[in-house]
């Protein structure tokens, strides 16, 4: 289940780490980063079955772990992203998760 903004903000004010992306910002992660779910699971060393998973809404969604998302933020453009503060380092808007929502890989 996608956490909402409230739900996000609460995790991260209570002193959560690491508050996963959702669906739909996985989603625009790999969109702008200009990867398939494939090269995606290349760059990771998961299956591509498996960065699916990530993408997906409802029963079949899992969250994606940090080290999987710092690994590919990493190997893909160098950048080292924090478990606390990951959307405000990688500068992936809300806005461009709702574009993507629907977007199938």
């Amino acid at each position: 289940m996608d956490t909402t903004k409230e739900d996000r903000e609460y995790k991260q004010d209570s002193g959560a780490e690491y508050v996963p992306p959702t669906s739909a910002e996985v989603r625009a992660i790999l969109h702008k980063m200009g990867l398939t779910g494939e090269m995606a699971g290349e760059l990771v060393a998961c299956s591509s079955r498996q960065i699916r998973r990530y993408t997906a809404e409802g029963r079949d969604k899992s969250s994606m772990p940090y080290a999987i998302l710092y690994t590919l933020a990493h190997k893909h453009s160098g950048c080292a992203l924090t478990p606390k503060n990951w959307r405000n380092e990688l500068v992936i808007q809300p806005k461009d998760a709702a574009d993507l929502i629907g977007v199938k890989w």
